[in-house]
């Protein structure tokens, strides 16, 4: 079960079948966007699904480019993660942080800042 307030789902730009993936218990907050980012496979622009696993948390105002979310994972209202990103399990990323592209979250890691510092826990 999820719940998703007023938030949006862009699984129009890949295969519907695999573009968003959610485990169970996903809480998303109102005004967020969660996106498959886009990567450059043999010259081709191919968007790469998204994989949320269980019990994430996404405050309100984020927009979400991650390929991956692991589970138990906390994310602030008005953080913006760019695409390619991987979020190990229980992490946190605090509000107003902004992740750049590619980056790798390890686990139980708190991230702040802009760009984001990842401190470990």
């Amino acid at each position: 079960m999820c719940y998703i307030l007023d938030a949006t789902l862009r699984g129009d730009l890949v295969n519907q079948s695999l573009s968003i993936k959610m485990g169970h218990y996903c809480f998303i907050e109102d005004n967020c966007v969660i996106s498959p980012p886009q990567k450059v496979i043999k010259g081709v622009p191919t968007h790469i699904p998204v994989r949320m696993n269980d019990y994430v948390y996404i405050g309100s105002n984020s927009i979400v480019e991650a390929a991956s979310i692991g589970s138990h994972v906390y994310i602030g209202k008005n953080v913006t993660i760019g695409p390619c990103t991987i979020i190990k399990d229980m992490c946190i990323i605090q509000d107003n942080t902004v992740i750049p592209a590619g980056q790798v979250v390890p686990p139980l890691s708190v991230v702040s800042g802009d760009p984001g510092i990842i401190a470990q826990i």
